[in-house]
């Protein structure tokens, strides 16, 4: 996913960001 996606999901894990 885009670095943005993972900025505004720091409090969400990473495992559910990569479903």
């Amino acid at each position: 996913m885009t670095k943005e996606n993972v900025a505004a999901g720091e409090g969400i894990p990473r495992l559910a960001l990569s479903v």
